[in-house]
C-alpha cells in the first residue's frame, strides 16, 4: 500500500514545481500586456520593457513588447514550450506570454539613454535568480559635467557660485513607465492594461525683472538681450519601483529663460519663463543657506547705454527657493527629510520677489525674515564695450 501511494506522489503534477511533460503546461497561464497612453502627455515610447515576479514560489521574468504593433518578446523566463504553433515559430513575435499562474508585482518602463543610466538598475536586479529586488531598483541620472559641450550651449562662459556638483540634461523624449503591486494571473487567458506616466515632472519656473534707474547714473539706458538661468537640487537617483528619491546626492540644471516680448530701453517688468523635466527639486534644509540644491542662479546680458557709448553685460545673482519649493506641493518628505517623492506630475515655481535690475547691477531687495525668497547680486562684468 504505502508503495502505490509512493508512485502516485511522484507521477503526479506538481503546481509549483512544475514537473509535468505534458504538450501545453496545465500550470502556464497566457498573459496579454497592453498599454493605454491616452493621459501620457508627451509622444509615446516605441518599446517598452516588464518586469514580473511572481510573489509566492518566486519567479521572475523579463519581456519586451512593441507598444505599436502588440508583439513582444521574452528576454528572462521563457517557457520551453508555447502554446499555439504561432508562438513556437516566432517566438520574437509575441502576442501574449506564458508565465506561470500565481500572485505578480510588476513594473514597466521604457528607456532614454541620455539621460538615464541603468547599470545600477540590472546589477541589482539580477543579484538574485528568482527576485527582482523591486523596492531597491534605482534609477541614476546621467551627469554632465559643466565643461560638457551640452551644459556649455546652453549657460556658455560664467562664474558658478554653487560649483558643488554636475548637471543633468532633459529631453523631449521622456521615460515611461507604470507598477502594478498585486496582479492574480489565473489559468487561461489574462488580459492586463499598463496606464504609463512619466518619471519626471513638468515644471515650470517663472519670475519678473523689474527694470530700475541707477543712482547717480545720468543719463543710463539698458535692454535686457537674454536670461540664462542654473537650477540646483535634482536628485541623483529614482528609485523606480517605490517612487522614493534620496536627498543626499543632487545635480543641476540649466535654462534659458523666455522672455515675453522684446526688451527695448525703456523701463518696467519682464516675464520669464522656462520649463524643467526633471524626476524632483528639492530645497537646501534652511532659507539663509547660499549653497547646495535650492539654489537658484541667473545671468542676464545686458545692454547698456551711458554717457552716449553702449557696453554689453554679463550681470549675475542667485536666490534661494526654500520657500517657493517648499510651498509649491511637488513634492512629499520624509520625516527625517532624507527621501523624497513626487506628489504630482506638474506644477509651478513662481517666485514672488521681482529681480530688480538696473543694468550693471543686480539690487539685494527683501529679507528671510518676511517669509520669501530674496534675491542676491553676484557682481556683474563688461564683455565688449561697442
Amino acid at each position: 500500500m504505502l508503495i502505490f501511494v509512493l508512485i502516485v506522489c511522484t507521477t503526479s503534477c506538481q503546481t509549483d514545481i512544475e514537473l509535468c511533460e505534458q504538450p501545453v503546461h496545465p500550470h502556464l497561464t497566457k498573459v496579454t500586456m497592453n498599454y493605454d497612453f491616452s493621459s501620457y502627455p508627451y509622444s509615446h515610447p516605441d518599446t517598452m520593457l516588464i518586469l514580473a515576479e511572481r510573489v509566492i514560489n518566486v519567479k521572475k521574468y523579463e519581456m519586451q513588447e512593441d507598444v505599436k504593433s502588440g508583439l513582444g518578446s521574452f528576454l528572462l523566463g521563457a517557457p520551453d514550450l508555447f502554446a499555439d504553433s504561432l508562438d513556437q515559430a516566432h517566438p520574437d513575435s509575441l502576442s501574449s506570454f506564458q508565465m506561470s499562474s500565481g500572485t505578480y508585482k510588476l513594473l514597466t518602463f521604457s528607456k532614454n539613454d541620455k539621460i538615464f543610466d541603468y547599470s545600477n538598475l540590472d546589477s541589482i536586479g539580477n543579484v538574485e535568480h528568482s527576485r527582482w529586488n523591486f523596492n531597491s531598483l534605482g534609477l541614476n541620472y546621467r551627469a554632465y559635467p559643466a565643461t560638457s559641450d551640452s551644459v556649455k550651449k546652453i549657460l556658455g562662459t560664467w562664474k558658478d557660485y554653487n560649483a558643488y556638483t554636475d548637471y543633468v540634461l532633459t529631453t523631449p523624449e521622456m521615460m515611461a513607465y507604470d507598477t502594478l503591486e498585486i496582479v492574480k494571473f489565473h489559468e487561461g487567458n489574462n488580459q492586463l492594461t499598463f496606464h504609463p506616466s512619466p518619471v519626471t515632472q513638468h515644471v515650470m519656473l517663472s519670475f519678473d525683472i523689474r527694470k530700475v534707474a541707477a543712482s547717480n547714473a545720468g543719463a543710463l539706458s539698458f535692454r535686457i538681450d537674454s536670461v540664462k538661468v542654473d537650477l540646483a537640487g535634482v536628485p541623483a537617483a529614482y528609485q523606480l519601483y517605490t517612487g522614493w528619491m534620496d536627498t543626499h546626492k543632487t545635480y543641476k540644471i540649466a535654462s534659458v529663460m523666455q522672455m515675453d516680448g522684446t526688451d527695448d530701453f525703456g523701463t518696467g517688468d519682464i516675464h520669464c519663463s522656462t520649463a524643467f523635466d526633471v524626476t524632483g527639486i528639492i530645497s537646501g534644509s534652511q532659507a539663509d543657506i547660499p549653497s547646495g540644491p535650492g539654489i537658484l542662479q541667473v545671468i542676464l546680458y545686458t545692454t547698456v547705454r551711458k554717457d552716449g557709448q553702449e557696453s554689453l553685460h554679463r550681470v549675475q545673482g542667485k536666490i534661494n527657493l526654500y520657500h517657493t519649493l517648499r510651498d509649491s506641493g511637488l513634492l512629499e518628505y520624509s520625516d527625517d527629510e532624507s527621501k523624497v517623492r513626487q506628489l504630482a506630475k506638474s506644477g509651478t515655481l513662481a517666485i514672488a520677489t521681482p529681480l530688480e535690475i538696473d543694468g550693471e547691477n543686480i539690487l539685494k531687495v527683501g529679507s528671510d525674515d518676511w517669509g520669501i525668497d530674496y534675491w542676491v547680486p553676484e557682481g556683474s562684468e563688461v564683455i565688449v564695450e561697442l
